[in-house]
């Protein structure tokens, strides 16, 4: 018999309470591990980068994941966005239609071009 089963044996025997608390312990903890684990592995996955842009979206959250510098994406916006003190997201500036569509193709257009002058 192995080590740790010896000792389960024996916490289950002597202090059942005890036993059923550790093992509700252990597997708990392997599961928020793995919640862990496989957040900051999606977190650092290529396909994070360069997200399709959705309204929910900051204009910095833009910059950062299509590799673009953030006074080039608010020069994009029709209203600054910066100076109402928190995050505004693109919805809150652009709302959902045509605006945000344009501004869609605008970071596009100008991603090609910093990928075009780069090479």
């Amino acid at each position: 018999m192995t080590g740790a089963r010896r000792l389960f044996r024996f916490l289950s025997r002597r202090h059942p309470v005890a036993a059923l608390l550790l093992a509700l312990a252990v597997v708990a903890g392997l599961g928020f591990g793995w919640q862990v684990g496989t957040a900051t592995t999606r977190l650092f996955a290529p396909t994070h980068a360069e997200r399709p842009i959705e309204p929910w979206m900051t204009p910095r959250y833009v910059a950062r994941s299509w590799g673009l510098p953030p006074s080039f994406v608010y020069s994009l916006l029709p209203v600054d966005p910066r100076p109402h003190g928190g995050p505004t997201t693109l919805s809150d500036v652009l709302g959902d239609g045509p605006e945000l569509e344009r501004f869609r193709h605008r970071i596009e257009a100008a991603r090609a071009e910093m990928e075009g002058a780069q090479q």
